[in-house]
């Protein structure tokens, strides 16, 4: 026999480090990877870095990599399936167009592959695409009263030409959905009973008379999973119908009777199944130890998997994907320690290759997992699983018990929150306490009403088994859904154990479950809670944490989604009211944009921050590392600017808003070029500390010296014509054409622009600047005017020029705002202080009230005001129904304390004469007294107007 191989790209020495949420909260960049069914081709589906998607093709002969299809950035993939040797399907989900599908077609060329699309214009779906008959494809195609059946050329998905071919099959009345089997050559499909609130299922052998009742489902208290059919009259069937374990069995479709058992494991649930074409049962998988198992029943399918396993460590992995010859085959490897690996293994030459890992962390070593049995208080035996950190061991033992509580479970899979929080060093404790899922029907059902009782006391078992192995100095409990509830609910009936609580997505108020809305009062609803919570009673509120508040001693994390419907955001937020009532040490992080979880992986990441940084402060952890690698560092970087940018978010409600500072400066510590960017901005514009320009210009330098652009462009205003230091021209210039340098978009270029026609006459460059601007605005035109008004505004307000040079610059304000006239007349109307008036009708418009025509006036800070002009535009001869006009405005601020900022604010304004033409500045609760004085310039640098306006506050 010939040696397994395993080939692998790269070989690193693996070390165990602290990672950042961002390293382990993430998508896999690969997936849905398939062989052709030649085996010809590898295919999978990638995220690129400029966020677009592809469809990407190896080819075998080579191993080399081709780009089959690249969607634009907004669309995605729903799925793809190999239609032949050399086709593929493609689903595409398009955000800004319809969605639509295509076929793909791969050939051999000289040098690479060829690849050509054809977008599907028939309507209907595929059925099968029938691998044993390469010329054609199954497809349904539905009418007004019946779905119609096709055997048909793969070109009719793009020619859409299906009315010229017979069908083959009528469609079942009622029943939309199709399934085939090529190798019994059986249709089935499935249709829903509203009566009965089931699902019945039918088949029928092609060219048959009738479709044959097959089974039924109903909302049933048992499993009922269908494999396969062992002959014409038995399915396989993964069920617990008449047995405490899920076991497989042969169901009768005559007699619609369970009658033999062809395999059960004494312990565990089955998972899954598989028959091989001739109805015998190959082997059966069930997860043992947390590892997902499987038993064959065929030697040859025996000895394969045993010898993949031996050349992967004997680490977990499935079988994904086969060519028809079952020569070459998919793998995919993870464990607690692998978040996963894609494998090509060709069974005739014995040989394994890894494709690709999907984990970003290549280097790292992840914490392992280690299995363990316990006994209950009552002597059942339990099963647990504990993680414990590799290095910077804090000596923290985290409880975390799962959700559901009924039906789920714990295993040894890849757990991006376990890793986290073992990369900071805690140990994590998770159980499979009764009602968790796997262990049969006896074990689920115990779970069932034993909220606060039976459940926490299977998980103190745990925590007591666990503690008298391995010394702690702290327990905290932490956990989501259910685990939210039991994590606190573990608090207040052991307050001598847990010192800190995180709970997120909990209930908290068990009575208000059966009465918080009117779903709640339907009786599936009721049915549904009573087959977790049990039936409604008024001892529920013993078990609640909202009516056991008093008992609980240790400081609480409540994190929850306001779009929450399934546990209901009102648990959350009734329990942090009686906790903040109590004067109990409670924080909050209440996510607008989330639900029962969070919908995308940044808000994950901010959570386990969140945690992390709870955990850290109410336990007063210091950490033990002083010196960090650069990846440790980044990570640490990462988490700090995570909770600044949530304590600045008007997305996440938090209690700690005014510490955002706190943590943009410990990033910045660290180097974070963007966290020095936001240091700078607080010292610049004084929030919750005296300005400071000096601190300010000194972050952002710092900042810049990292390559943060932003920090650039900030730096080349103040340098030019902020008013906040002496102007340093070169500076200026230094800054914004590095920024231009980089990417030449409208924003650097006009940048640029101004700083070289506004600078002093030693660095004054009038030509670079107006042949910049003209370059640009004859690329683009006037997409981009808005993005430029306040630097056109600035070169019209503040350059220096000749005739000849002003006449460029109004040209390219023609092109960009079609100006038509340089020379205007502007006619005031109004000046003063405006209050604006919301319309009371629903899309009714809003007008904007004088209050005094005063130049110097005091305000209220609760009110929102404005101050300025309106005014009408107009000139001698000209056409009101066609003429356009541009006029530049200037705002220069000078505050009546000397420690506030001076500041000018510059801005281009263009329409027709007829329109409503109007400059305010807003009052609110960050404005700040000081004079106001108010330039405007016509297109011929002409000063139009010119006001002054004092304003004072009134607290």
């Amino acid at each position: 026999m010939k040696k397994l191989l395993i080939l692998l790209f790269f070989i690193f020495p693996l070390h165990a480090e602290i990672l950042s949420s961002e390293d382990l909260m993430y998508s896999p960049d690969q997936s849905q990877v398939m062989v052709s069914p030649s085996g010809r081709w590898i295919s999978f589906l990638e995220a690129q870095e400029d966020k677009t998607k592809t469809l990407n093709i190896i080819d075998m002969k080579t191993m080399k990599m081709y780009y089959a299809v690249k969607l634009n950035e907004k669309d995605n993939f729903y799925n793809y399936e190999w239609l032949s040797n050399d086709n593929i399907f493609v689903r595409v989900n398009s955000k800004y167009d319809s969605d639509y599908n295509a076929v793909i077609n791969v050939t051999e060329g000289e040098e690479k592959p060829k690849f050509e699309q054809h977008k599907v214009t028939t309507k209907g779906y595929i059925v099968d695409r029938l691998l044993n008959d390469a010329e054609h494809i199954l497809f349904a195609k539905p009418g007004k009263k019946n779905t119609h059946l096709y055997k048909v050329p793969l070109t009719i998905l793009y020619k859409d030409n299906i009315s010229s071919f017979s069908p083959i099959e009528k469609g079942l009345k009622g029943a939309s959905s199709y399934f085939f089997d090529e190798h019994k050559q059986q249709l089935f499909t499935v249709k829903f009973d509203i009566d009965e609130k089931s699902l019945q299922f039918f088949y029928k052998v092609i060219g048959s008379d009738k479709w044959i009742p097959l089974f039924t489902l109903t909302d049933a208290d048992y499993q009922f999973l269908p494999i396969g059919f062992t002959d014409q009259d038995h399915l396989a069937v993964i069920t617990n119908k008449n047995t405490d374990k899920s076991q497989v069995s042969l169901f009768n479709i005559n007699t619609q009777e369970i009658t033999d058992t062809l395999y059960q494991h004494p312990k565990y649930d089955i998972q899954s199944a598989e028959l091989d074409d001739n109805g015998k049962l190959i082997a059966a998988s069930y997860i043992k130890h947390g590892k997902y198992t499987t038993d064959y029943f065929v030697d040859t399918y025996k000895q394969l998997h045993s010898k993949v396993a031996e050349a992967l460590g004997d680490e977990q992995f499935f079988w994904v994907n086969s060519s028809l010859d079952g020569k070459n085959h998919i793998l995919y490897n993870h464990s607690s320690t692998i978040p996963g690996k894609y494998f090509l293994y060709n069974a005739e030459a014995n040989h394994i290759e890894l494709l690709f890992s999907t984990d970003k962390n290549e280097d790292v070593k992840y914490a392992k997992t280690t299995f363990f049995n316990f006994k209950a208080y009552d002597g059942t035996n339990l099963e647990g699983y504990l993680t414990k950190p590799i290095n910077n061991d804090k000596q923290v033992l985290l409880v975390m018990p799962h959700g559901g509580p009924i039906g789920i479970r714990e295993s040894d899979e890849f757990s991006p929150e376990v890793q986290y929080l073992a990369s900071r060093g805690f140990s994590i404790l998770r159980v499979n306490f009764r009602g968790s899922a796997g262990f049969g029907k006896e074990f689920l059902e115990s779970g069932v009403g034993q909220f606060g009782n039976l459940i926490e006391q299977d998980i103190s078992a745990a925590v007591a088994h666990i503690r008298s192995q391995y010394s702690f100095k702290h327990t905290c409990s932490i956990g989501a859904s259910y685990g939210g509830y039991s994590a606190v609910m573990l608090a207040i009936k052991h307050p001598d154990i847990y010192e800190c609580v995180i709970a997120s997505f909990g209930i908290y108020d068990l009575p208000l479950l059966y009465n918080a809305s009117n779903i709640a009062l339907t009786k599936d609803y009721q049915e549904l809670i009573e087959r977790t919570v049990g039936e409604y009673n008024q001892d529920l509120k013993d078990i609640s944490p909202v009516y056991q508040a008093t008992s609980l001693k240790a400081p609480v994390l409540l994190i929850a989604g306001k779009q929450d419907e399934i546990s209901g955001f009102e648990q959350s937020n009734r329990f942090y009211y009686v906790l903040k009532r109590l004067g109990h040490d409670v924080e909050k992080a209440f996510f607008e944009r989330s639900g029962h979880g969070h919908q995308i992986w940044y808000y994950d990441q901010v959570e386990a921050a969140l945690a992390n940084d709870f955990l850290e402060r109410k336990l007063n952890l210091n950490s033990t590392l002083t010196n960090y690698t650069e990846s440790e560092k980044k990570a640490v970087q990462r988490d700090a600017i995570l909770l600044a940018d949530t304590f600045d978010s008007k997305t996440i409600e938090t209690d700690r808003t005014k510490e955002s500072f706190d943590y943009y400066q410990l990033a910045a510590n660290l180097d974070h070029d963007r966290a020095m960017f936001n240091v700078g901005s607080y010292y610049h514009r004084g929030d919750n500390r005296p300005i400071d320009i000096k601190k300010a210009i000194e972050y952002y330098s710092r900042s810049a010296e990292l390559g943060y652009e932003n920090a650039k462009e900030r730096l080349s205003f103040i340098y030019s014509y902020s008013l906040l230091v002496e102007p340093d021209f070169k500076k200026a210039q230094k800054y914004s054409q590095e920024l231009y340098d980089k990417e030449q978009t409208a924003k650097n270029t006009f940048n640029l622009a101004v700083v070289n026609c506004i600078a002093d006459i030693k660095f004054r460059n009038t030509e670079k600047c107006l042949s910049l601007i003209e370059e640009y605005a004859e690329k683009v035109g006037n997409n981009s005017n808005g993005e430029v008004r306040e630097q056109i505004a600035l070169l019209m307000l503040e350059g220096q020029y000749s005739t000849q040079e002003r006449e460029r610059l109004q040209k390219v304000i023609k092109k960009l705002y079609g100006l038509d006239y340089p020379n205007a007349i502007l006619e005031l109307e109004r000046a003063g202080l405006f209050k604006l008036v919301l319309s009371e009708k629903f899309n009714g418009r809003s007008s904007v009230e004088q209050l005094n025509d005063d130049t110097e006036f005091s305000y209220t800070l609760n009110e929102k005001q404005r101050f300025g002009i309106e005014f009408s535009m107009n000139r001698e001869g000209i056409d009101n129904r066609k003429d356009r006009l541009v006029i530049f405005t200037k705002w220069h601020f000078k505050p009546s304390s000397p420690e506030e900022n001076e500041n000018v604010y510059y801005q281009t304004l263009w329409g027709s004469p007829l329109d409503e033409w109007f400059t305010y500045r807003t009052l609110d609760e960050t404005s700040t007294p000081g004079t106001w004085t108010l330039d405007v310039m016509g297109a011929n640098q002409q000063l139009l107007y010119q006001n002054t306006f004092k304003v004072t506050a009134i607290n």
